[in-house]
């Protein structure tokens, strides 16, 4: 298996075609020799990519390696499953095989017939199936890479691996995109879950910069981006909330609340208990 960088991919487009998956068309159990693309532009359905199943609706993208075997089927609310289908290699190393390579039954695919398999030293997410629910800005450049290939116009193989490699890298950067919003939402759930947790502590942003290995400026702009509170005003509104609740199932005085929920100052308790809820802690006992 040769190792590559994304820099260096130059992509050869075997075959591309618009495919329409309908119940009785069946593809099931097959294997590919060579790279597979699917991007859905009508109907919804389902691919079964290595026992994994991806929902394939409008602007759905998903690619994977050869030698992994997969079945297509359309939704039963569907009446039809549309693809632009695109087969190829990241490299130029095998474009003397120009003709289309089908898919082998997978009880009788032989591994040492794949075309090319890369691994990539950067891009990970390549090595495996790549699937994205919904990237329809993808939508009109797989049009225009399908219908160049289909046309067989001067230069045509050119022309289509250029464009094959601009979707490649929007795809990869959506893929990265994507996941980096997810760990930065996995990261602000657990800083919030932190402060419901450890608010009668002494916590300031240095000290969640610490314990969760980031920047306190960061970590900042993430919940003030996904709560619309800093860190600190944060911390306050859990100290406020618990204090009501003490102020509303205890007969404890208001310093002794203010200590319980983290001020160490009850006049401070007093001037942000006012600003957060607009009411004194009277309000609350009468």
């Amino acid at each position: 298996m040769e190792r590559i960088v994304f820099e260096n991919i130059n992509p050869f487009v075997r075959y591309a075609q618009f495919l329409t998956i309908s119940s009785n068309r069946q593809y099931v159990n097959l294997a590919p020799y060579d790279y597979r693309l699917f991007f859905c532009y009508d109907g919804s359905g389902k691919i079964q990519v290595d026992g994994v199943i991806y929902d394939m609706k409008i602007g759905s993208f998903l690619l994977w390696p050869p030698g992994l075997h997969y079945s297509l089927q359309i939704n039963k609310n569907s009446k039809s499953l549309a693809l632009m289908q695109v087969n190829f290699d990241f490299t130029r190393n095998h474009s003397h095989i120009i003709n289309p390579v089908p898919p082998a039954k997978w009880n009788s695919f032989d591994s040492s017939k794949i075309i090319e398999r890369v691994e990539f030293g950067d891009y990970l997410k390549f090595n495996a199936p790549l699937y994205l629910p919904d990237i329809q800005i993808l939508s009109k450049p797989m049009y225009n890479l399908v219908t160049e290939f289909i046309s067989k116009k001067e230069f045509y193989s050119s022309r289509s691996s250029g464009q094959l490699k601009s979707i490649l890298s929007l795809a990869g950067r959506f893929a990265m995109n994507s996941e980096n919003s997810s760990k930065s939402e996995h990261l602000v759930n657990n800083i919030i879950q932190y402060l419901h947790t450890h608010y009668r502590e002494e916590v300031t942003n240095k000290t969640l910069g610490e314990y969760f290995g980031y920047h306190p400026n960061h970590l900042n702009r993430l919940i003030t981006k996904q709560t619309g509170m800093s860190i600190h005003q944060y911390l306050i509104n859990c100290r406020i909330d618990a204090a009501i609740d003490m102020l509303q199932a205890s007969d404890l005085k208001t310093d002794e609340i203010s200590e319980a929920v983290g001020f160490r100052n009850t006049t401070h308790f007093l001037k942000y208990f006012k600003k957060f809820t607009g009411k004194t802690t009277r309000d609350f006992r009468q």
